[in-house]
């Protein structure tokens, strides 16, 4: 039985018997030796050749859902550590399959790439400002600024559409705990009267 991989979905690993459904799928081969599509119409023993099966948003059900390994940013000099986890939905618009196969065909699989890659444009974002900054503002502007990020260069770069979801490793679920409403009476300076006073609250 073949190995499965979490982008198979979007982007897996074929031979040249593997038959498309068109327009929903298609088949890309890479030749390896030059990095770039190529068609198996001339037989070549000395060609080194890669198939992959690409499938699109014609078919709505072909997404993917993944998550990178866990990237550390280290601010040495404050001796900080923090690990992030970075979740994704991947898909492929009609078009770009030739651009994603071109973009993720090295070993070990295209999974495997695509989060190197990952790893990659969240180190080059850090480094882009520094770790400290970075670790200090994480939730008031670097985590949805790099979402952003990361969604774009995989456009940009790899052809693919990514929705991004960043977390710390470890980081508890931040579920809102509502607090009330609370009702009590007061008696305010001046006005003679009993007010009523209800309080509520959202606390995560």
């Amino acid at each position: 039985m073949s190995q499965t991989y979490p982008l198979d979905n979007v982007i897996r690993i074929a031979d040249q018997n593997t038959k498309a459904n068109p327009p929903a799928e298609k088949i890309v081969i890479i030749d390896v030796n030059k990095k770039k599509v190529t068609t198996a119409s001339v037989f070549n023993p000395f060609r080194d050749l890669k198939y992959f099966l690409l499938s699109n948003t014609i078919d709505p059900r072909k997404v993917a859902e993944s998550r990178a390994s866990a990237i550390t940013v280290t601010d040495f000099i404050n001796n900080r550590t923090i690990s992030l986890n970075v979740s994704y939905l991947a898909h492929c618009e009609p078009g770009s399959e030739e651009k994603v196969a071109e973009a993720l065909y090295e070993d070990p699989h295209p999974g495997a790439v695509l989060n190197n890659l990952i790893a990659r444009w969240v180190k080059d974002f850090v480094k882009a400002s520094s770790a400290a900054e970075f670790i200090d503002n994480y939730y008031r502007v670097k985590k949805g600024e790099l979402e952003a990020l990361l969604t774009a260069r995989a456009l940009d770069e790899v052809g693919l559409s990514l929705q991004v979801k960043l977390s710390l490793v470890g980081e508890p679920l931040r579920e809102l705990l509502n607090l009330g409403p609370v009702h009590f009476p007061v008696r305010v300076k001046d006005y003679a009267s009993e007010q009523g006073l209800k309080l509520t609250a959202e606390l995560q």
